[in-house]
């Protein structure tokens, strides 16, 4: 009984709390049911617009979400959205800058100046973060005045500094250089700074907010990292660079010991490799990743000493070392070719019309001997094209220059090779006789090498006759000397009818298999009687005798591809190479001699120079040698003269 009065108490609280709860909800049910009765601002209409107070970065309309994303990658990682911000911004500004100028495209210059502006990224932070926090005065007015005042006097003239001075260093000059330009274009640029920085850094800090700025002058928000992050970035910038000097030279050792022997492997085929290479060096060169010879403050042009120049053709070359024909058929990387160091390219052969060649597959490797064997047939995309693209080479360099491409073929205004587009290089454009046509009817063979150097004797500074190709069927019989004589007069009548002051050289390659004295007799006279400034000596054999040394073994894939039908080219025709310029001695003194054919080192070609040649050529000791080979071969070179071992 005594717990009755308890449970009747309790019972009545709940009672009362169901009343006054079923009350609240009547009202809340009737209340709603007045027109805008609730505290809710319900669903606007034209009239019932709100009006809170949106920043800026709200009104963006389709961009708000962008912006404010970047806003929070700010607060998230400021360090690596301001690197990433700066290194658009200057990449952005700097291919503006060169659209503006009119110039070409150059690829070296944005990477200097994406790395020079991710370097200061960080340091630019810091400084503009301590700006921020001090000078704050009640005036706002005096508070940016005194924040714009420091930054013109302090940072103005150590940024442009930094700035003028790793351009001058990342383009290759000397410190007496730097000191140069620093002198000449600082003192100018803070003039310049003076008249647009100071407003925009005004903005910067009355209008912009913080997260934003490294959009409008490159400011992050704040910093989530120590100077542990700091010296990771520039570490990891300064890292990159050095990795970006070291691949893209071509001293190397990577070149010659990796590439290579990754090619070989990743592409069994070896007109596979062939075509990536190419196009590889294509492609690196317009990113400004090929390799090249270092020093060099301009593409191609490398200062050399003066013991390994030599004059030819009225040219004084930077060295004696060429690049032979068929690395290049098309003349698609005449430049990159050059930036390897080579004096002399020679592109080609190029054939009057469009022809595929021989059936595939028709190049093989031999690497216990470092040997190919191909018989390409002159695959060749004819002389048209092959004019076509040396002509807008000219005309691109023309353009940078203020010239026109006249000025530039007839050297008006600058003294460079019409060919080769720069000072002590020669550019050699080998030409051929189409496939179908019967070379027993020396007009029509006569017409076809007519054609090409109609096509191309403009831009070439050397012309180079192919009658020694070992795959297009009765080429060689060309090098009797009647018929010869006949070809190689025509050749010459046409050059000296090319539209600019300068005729080209014309020479002719001849083969390496004749063996008779009448033979080379033969040609020598041809080469006499028509007027022609020289020989090539030296092609692809196709002998198989003694280019296998003794104590060597093929395996079974070697040995196949060495009895395939085609030239042979590689280190054992060395030999055979030395003799053909021993003998053609016999040559009259004023024509010019190039030899080809198994030079793959510095020692051999100071043989056949001291033999006779002006020029030792190279191509299969490129393909195993890598991208480096002129660079090494030049410093052997260079080594034994210095020795007095040559």
């Amino acid at each position: 009984m005594a717990a009755y009065p308890i449970y009747r108490a309790v019972l009545r609280r709940q009672i009362h709390s169901l009343r006054d709860s079923t009350r609240h909800q009547q009202q809340r049910r009737w209340q709603s049911s007045k027109p805008g009765a609730d505290g809710s601002k319900g669903i606007p209409t034209p009239n019932m617009i709100p009006t809170v107070d949106l920043s800026f970065w709200h009104r963006l309309g389709p961009l708000t979400r962008a912006v404010q994303s970047y806003g929070r990658a700010q607060r998230k990682r400021p360090w690596v959205t301001q690197l990433c911000t700066s290194l658009t911004i200057y990449f952005c500004a700097d291919l503006a800058a060169q659209r503006i100028g009119g110039k070409g495209y150059d690829a070296e210059r944005t990477f200097r100046s994406v790395t020079i502006g991710g370097i200061a990224s960080i340091p630019s932070y810091e400084w503009f973060m301590w700006l921020s926090r001090h000078f704050n005065y009640p005036s706002r007015i005096l508070s940016i005045a005194i924040k714009i005042t420091v930054n013109q006097l302090l940072l103005t003239p150590i940024f442009n500094l930094y700035f003028f001075s790793m351009q001058a260093f990342m383009a290759g000059d000397n410190l007496v250089e730097t000191w140069e330009r620093i002198k000449r274009t600082v003192p100018i640029s803070l003039i310049n700074s003076a008249k647009l920085w100071p407003a925009v850094t005004a903005i910067n800090f009355a209008f912009v907010p913080i997260e934003y700025r490294s959009i409008f002058a490159e400011l992050p928000q704040k910093s989530a990292f120590g100077f542990g992050t700091a010296a990771l970035s520039v570490s990891v910038a300064a890292s990159l660079y050095l990795v970006y000097l070291y691949a893209t030279d071509t001293r190397a050792s990577y070149h010659q010991w990796l590439v290579p022997r990754l090619i070989r492997v990743l592409y069994p085929d070896a007109e596979d490799a062939h075509h990536i290479g190419t196009q590889a060096l294509k492609v690196l060169r317009e990113l400004g990743l090929n390799p090249r010879e270092r020093p060099t403050r301009t593409p191609g042009i490398v200062p050399e000493p003066s013991d390994l120049a030599i004059s030819v053709f009225d040219t004084m070359l930077a060295n004696p070392i060429g690049i032979s024909a068929g690395l290049d058929k098309d003349a698609e990387i005449p430049d990159a070719l050059f930036e390897l160091g080579a004096a002399v390219v020679e592109v080609g052969g190029c054939t009057p019309r469009p022809q595929d060649g021989n059936a595939k597959p028709r190049v093989w490797r031999v690497p216990s001997v470092e040997g190919m064997v191909n018989r390409y047939g002159l695959n060749s995309r004819g002389a048209d094209a092959m004019a076509a693209k040396l002509r807008t080479r000219v005309r691109k360099f023309a353009m940078a220059l203020g010239l026109t491409e006249r000025e530039v073929l007839n050297g008006e205004g600058i003294d460079v090779p019409p060919g080769s587009l720069l000072p002590g290089r020669l550019l050699c454009v080998q030409v051929a006789k189409q496939k179908e046509t019967d070379e027993r009817d020396v007009e029509a063979v006569a017409k076809d090498y007519v054609y090409c150097v109609n096509k191309l004797a403009p831009y070439a500074d050397v012309l180079v006759v192919n009658v020694s190709s070992p795959n297009t069927p009765g080429l060689r019989d060309l090098q009797a000397a009647e018929p010869l004589g006949r070809i190689l007069g025509a050749v010459v009548k046409e050059a000296q009818r090319a539209e600019r002051k300068t005729k080209p050289k014309v020479m002719v390659k001849v083969s390496p298999d004749e063996d008779e004295d009448a033979q080379m007799e033969g040609i020598v006279e041809a080469i006499y009687m028509s007027g022609v400034d020289g020989v090539i000596v030296g092609n692809t054999t196709k002998r198989r005798a003694g280019l296998v040394p003794e104590g060597v073994k093929l395996n079974a894939r070697e040995y196949q591809a060495l009895m395939e039908m085609g030239g042979f080219s590689g280190p054992t025709m060395f030999d055979r190479t030395l003799d053909l310029v021993e003998g053609s001695k016999g040559a009259p003194p004023q024509k010019v001699i190039f030899a080809t054919g198994g030079i793959k080192n510095g020692e051999q070609a100071l043989k056949v120079l001291n033999a006779g040649a002006s020029v030792a050529m190279i191509y299969t000791g490129m393909v195993y040698g890598g991208a480096g080979t002129v660079t090494r071969m030049k410093s052997e070179m260079k080594s034994a003269l210095a020795d007095g071992k040559a």
